[in-house]
């Protein structure tokens, strides 16, 4: 029994010790599986943030292509909720309003999503728009192609 009772007291002793010398490894991981619970139990849903990765996908956009003079979005949509196809107008160097497609990814799922959402159907009235400017962005391109050759 004595035996026993030292053995608690030593991995007591050693795991405040743990605690206290190194908070920051116990704060990530608890931090980590409360996360991990609200993604579980609580899931966001993409209607509610679809406005936040709406801003942050046409900003990446501007900023990759520099289109930042005169951007305005013309039509958009989500592919698998994670792809963003963007058709919009821009005006360039010489004054004249360019109309253009591009697309950017927005990963905003973690793993649970993926995990949980195995069987979920994402042709949505909003990916079939999505599928279509894409779509439109490959005849773009041919035709651009075409005239380069």
């Amino acid at each position: 029994m004595k035996k026993y009772f030292y053995f608690i007291l030593a991995l007591f002793s050693i795991s405040a010790g743990c605690i206290i010398y190194n908070p920051e490894r116990v704060g990530i991981l608890s931090l980590i599986v409360y996360k991990s619970y609200n993604h579980i139990f609580h899931r966001v849903k993409f209607e509610d943030i679809r406005h936040k990765l709406v801003h942050r996908a046409s900003k990446h956009i501007s900023f990759r292509n520099e289109h930042w003079n005169g951007f305005k979005i013309i039509e958009d949509a989500f592919m698998f909720e994670e792809i963003y196809w963007c058709k919009y107008s821009y005006i360039n160097d010489l004054g004249v309003r360019v109309v253009n497609i591009d697309k950017a990814e927005v990963p905003w799922k973690t793993w649970e999503y993926y995990y949980l959402e195995f069987d979920k159907d994402f042709k949505t009235e909003e990916h079939l728009r999505g599928e279509a400017l894409r779509d439109e962005w490959f005849q773009l391109k041919n035709s651009k192609l075409r005239l380069n050759i």
